[in-house]
């Protein structure tokens, strides 16, 4: 009898977040002018503001827009791992 190993995702925090920051600015950038969010992306990397940072300022954005919030409320539940991909 052979057993089947069910692959496991490596849980890699840093992976996670990289691609919730580059989600977030995406959705940044369907509601505000890219040059701003491509600003936050340098204060980003400048290390000027902080992931956090990002996703309370891109929330604020949509705030009035329930399209692209449920969007990043799914990003945020998939970075949690409440959400799988399908």
């Amino acid at each position: 009898m052979s057993e089947i190993k069910e692959e496991q995702e490596e849980d890699c925090e840093p992976c996670k977040l990289s691609v919730a920051i580059g989600m977030y600015l995406n959705v940044c950038s369907q509601v505000s002018e890219k040059k701003e969010c491509d600003e936050l992306f340098d204060k980003l990397t400048k290390e000027e503001i902080t992931a956090d940072d990002v996703f309370k300022i891109v929330k604020e954005k949509v705030k009035d827009k329930p399209d692209q919030k449920e969007i990043l409320d799914y990003i945020d539940a998939l970075v949690k791992g409440d959400e799988k991909i399908e």
